[in-house]
């Protein structure tokens, strides 16, 4: 017997506010399953099934169009120029389609494996930003990060608020190396797991 009420779930685009509701409500759902804390009586009943479909389809409605700013375009050109990033993408899916990263890439790792390490570099401006601290991002976007490490990507978070390093940085030469530092630290990380 399900554990769940049947839902009556209205359809997709009929008000902004129930997209909104549902996205969020989605993510939340996708955050406790990448922590286990969904049982599997729950996520087998069919309300929850018809839940987790409205407000998946609701969270694609909600977030289906991404714009690209100025400093994520001067990211994503510096980026290309450094050694093995030829490839990136700007504005990348993640391959179930639910997550848009600001810039993929995929790099070759340095280990012995041999395998390739793929990287989401995040630029995020003052909206994803706490406002007393401007160094941090957001639980949002704190969670964000958190769901596309969670289908596989390694995070680089470039915050390019106006307090931000990236904001101090004059010339596409020390932005090249500062985002090869942190890409190095990344390949590091990840070589040492």
């Amino acid at each position: 017997m399900d554990r769940l009420p049947a839902l009556k779930l209205g359809p997709i685009g009929a008000s902004k506010q129930t997209d909104v509701g549902f996205a969020q409500a989605f993510h939340y759902i996708l955050v406790l399953a990448a922590r286990g804390l969904l049982s599997f009586d729950i996520q087998s009943s069919e309300a929850y099934v018809q839940m987790r479909e409205r407000c998946r389809l609701g969270w694609i409605a909600e977030t289906g169009i991404s714009t690209v700013s100025r400093h994520h375009r001067e990211v994503f050109e510096v980026l290309r120029q450094l050694p093995g990033c030829s490839g990136a993408i700007c504005e990348r899916k993640a391959e179930d389609g639910l997550f848009s990263m600001s810039i993929g890439v995929e790099l070759p790792s340095s280990s012995s494996e041999g395998r390739s390490v793929r990287l989401a570099i995040e630029v995020d401006g003052p909206s994803h930003l706490m406002s007393n601290k401007p160094d941090m991002a957001t639980g949002e976007t704190r969670t964000h990060n958190f769901l596309i490490e969670d289908r596989g990507w390694k995070v680089l978070w470039v915050p390019v608020g106006p307090h931000a390093q990236w904001a101090k940085l004059e010339d596409d030469e020390s932005r090249a190396a500062y985002l090869k530092e942190l890409i190095g630290s990344i390949l590091k990380k990840s070589c040492n797991v």
